[in-house]
C-alpha cells in the first residue's frame, strides 16, 4: 500500500490504549509509535490506523473485518507473518483498539524474548513532570535604579592659568664652578707635529735660443 503519514492525535490515542503493563514499552517505528514487550513488537501505528501481532484464531478473526489486511509495510508483497493492518474505523472505537491490544499483548509473550534498545521507553515511565527545574526567582538581578550615577554639574574643572603655579627663578641654586676639579694638563701628553717634509721647488723651464740662420756666403768673383 501506498505510504500514508500517521495523523499526529493518533499518537496520544494510541500511548492511552496500550495496556499497562511494567513490562511494555514504546519506541518511534514507522513515523508512529510501537508497543513492545520482551523486545518484541505487538502493536503500532501505521497511516491512518494501527497493526497487530495475533495468534493463528484471532488473525483470521481480524483479516475477517472488512478492510483488515496482512501488515506489507513497503508494498512489495513482503508481509509481516502474524501481522495484521487494522481497519480505520476500529482505531476510531476506543474499546475495540484496546480489546485488539489486549490479544495482542498476550499473543506476544508468550513468543522468545529479544534484546530491550536503550531507546525503548516504558509506558510508565515518570511524567516529565518528575524533573524540577529550580525557579527563576533564585536568581537575583539588581535593579537599575541601584546604579547611580553623579550628574555632569559634580564635575569641577579649574582653570588652567589659577591652578598653574611658578616658582621665582630665586629658587634655581646654581653651584660655583670650585665644586669642577679639573686635572692638571700634565696628565696630558702632547706629541710635537711632525714637519711634513718640504718638496723641492718645481725647476723652471729654460726657453732654449733658437737655431741660427745660416748666413748665405757671397759668391766667388769671376775672373777676367
Amino acid at each position: 500500500m501506498a505510504w500514508v503519514k500517521i495523523p499526529a492525535d493518533h499518537h496520544p490515542l494510541f500511548v492511552a490504549a496500550v495496556p499497562k503493563d511494567p513490562r511494555v514499552t514504546t519506541v518511534k517505528m514507522f513515523g508512529g509509535i510501537a508497543a513492545k514487550v520482551n523486545g518484541q513488537m505487538f502493536a503500532g501505528l501505521f497511516a491512518k490506523s494501527f497493526i497487530v501481532k495475533l495468534d493463528d484464531a484471532d488473525r483470521e478473526a481480524a483479516l475477517a473485518l472488512d478492510g483488515a489486511e496482512p501488515f506489507d509495510p513497503m508494498g512489495n508483497g513482503r508481509v509481516m507473518s502474524s501481522t495484521v493492518l487494522m481497519p480505520e474505523e476500529t482505531f476510531g472505537e476506543d474499546a475495540e483498539l484496546r480489546s485488539w491490544l489486549r490479544r495482542a499483548l498476550d499473543h506476544t509473550l508468550k513468543l522468545p524474548a529479544k534484546p530491550v534498545t536503550p531507546k525503548e521507553t516504558p509506558v510508565a515511565a515518570k511524567p516529565a513532570a518528575n524533573l524540577a527545574m529550580k525557579p527563576a526567582a533564585n536568581l537575583v538581578v539588581k535593579p537599575a535604579a541601584n546604579l547611580v550615577v553623579k550628574p555632569a554639574a559634580n564635575l569641577v574643572v579649574k582653570p588652567a592659568a589659577a591652578n598653574l603655579v611658578m616658582k621665582p627663578a630665586a629658587n634655581l641654586v646654581m653651584k660655583p664652578a670650585a665644586n669642577l676639579v679639573m686635572k692638571p694638563a700634565a696628565n696630558l701628553v702632547m706629541k710635537p707635529a711632525a714637519k711634513p717634509a718640504a718638496k723641492p721647488a718645481p725647476k723652471r723651464l729654460v726657453a732654449k735660443p733658437a737655431p741660427k740662420k745660416p748666413v748665405a756666403k757671397p759668391a766667388p768673383k769671376k775672373k777676367r
